[in-house]
């Protein structure tokens, strides 16, 4: 085969490939439930409680007001669709 013809198959293989790998979607981290994060099962979620999920602790002060026990479950739901995407 010609020289030119392996490069430019080569090239164009090469330029599939990275186009199929960009397209995949990215793998978010699963979120724990709430009621496996509530471990004391009061019906709230400290912030020592959701210390293993990233998204949600680094946010904790953004999704639950200060005057409350602690993050209930709507407010869960809707941190995790914010923050943990």
């Amino acid at each position: 085969m010609d020289k030119k013809l392996l490069i430019g198959l080569g090239a164009s293989l090469v330029l599939l490939a990275g186009g199929a790998i960009a397209s995949e979607p990215e793998e978010r981290e699963r979120v724990p439930s709430f009621e496996e994060l509530d471990r004391d099962g009061n019906g709230y979620l400290s912030e020592s409680e959701v210390s293993g999920v990233p998204c949600l602790h680094d946010n904790f002060d953004r999704i639950q007001p200060e005057n409350e026990e602690g993050m209930n479950r709507q407010e869960y739901r809707q941190g995790v669709a914010q923050f943990c995407k």
